[in-house]
């Protein structure tokens, strides 16, 4: 999706988009370029590689006319980081299809937590739908990133998960989810184009699952939540790298 505003054919609007951010202040304002009706869906990560620590990104006071967004690094780390861009796209809460294909952007309300909660579609899909999701709220300063733990035809469950390179704690408060669900073809899809414009890579997936033989979360260090990227001057979406050293 290239950069800046754009109207899909169901009437949605999307603007896409990138900035520059660093550590100091905590988090920086984006002006989005025309108010949303309401509060958008906002999904963003970093693109640069200007400092060797790894980093995420933290969404805040996501609304009609602006959004807040920081870095985090591994809580063991000092909370400096050099500036990186930030790639971003912001999608107004809708459903509807995109060259055939069924889509529904929305969001939950102010209560994921480390304990797994359900998202329920509108309506089921015919296959597990391509899931891409992030935190639009930032309550609770530590480091951490979206996880799911499984994902079905009507539902996904998700779950905040901390990463562990200072303590073992994993407990987080209340969090608010945004989430982009997409028809996929192919229950094993690798790579989903959709001719519209964004192009999603993952495992049918932009939220990282929960790791091999994890049957509940209980925290830890890969933050693949952080899901867009940007190519020539267009906007996709990626899957990120790891906070700290734990498997």
């Amino acid at each position: 999706m290239e950069r800046g505003r754009h109207q899909l054919p169901d009437g949605a609007w999307v603007e896409a988009g990138s900035t520059e951010v660093g550590t100091r202040p905590r988090f920086s304002t984006v002006p989005l370029s025309a108010p949303f009706v309401s509060a958008p869906v906002v999904l963003a990560a970093v693109t640069s590689n200007n400092e060797v620590d790894a980093v995420t990104t933290r969404l805040r006071d996501v609304g009609r006319y602006r959004f807040r967004v920081g870095l985090q690094e591994q809580e063991s780390n000092r909370r400096r980081h050099a500036r990186e861009t930030v790639v971003y796209i912001a999608w107004e809460p809708s459903s509807g299809e995109i060259n055939g294909r069924r889509y529904e952007v929305g969001s939950t309300a102010d209560v994921v937590t480390h304990n797994v909660h359900t998202i329920y579609y509108s309506s089921p899909f015919d296959l597990p739908p391509v899931f891409v999701g992030d935190m639009q709220s930032t309550n609770e300063r530590d480091t951490s990133n979206l996880r799911y733990l499984s994902k079905e035809r009507e539902s996904v469950d998700v779950y905040v998960d901390e990463e562990q390179s200072r303590d073992s704690e994993t407990r987080h408060i209340t969090e608010t989810v945004g989430y982009l669900v997409l028809e996929s073809s192919d229950a094993n899809t690798e790579a989903t184009a959709i001719d519209y414009g964004v192009n999603l890579r993952s495992d049918a997936s932009g939220v990282a699952p929960a790791r091999p033989g994890r049957s509940a979360p209980r925290g830890g260090a890969d933050a693949a939540l952080q899901t867009v990227g940007a190519d020539e001057g267009a906007v996709s979406f990626r899957q990120g790298g790891r906070l700290d050293g734990g498997g």
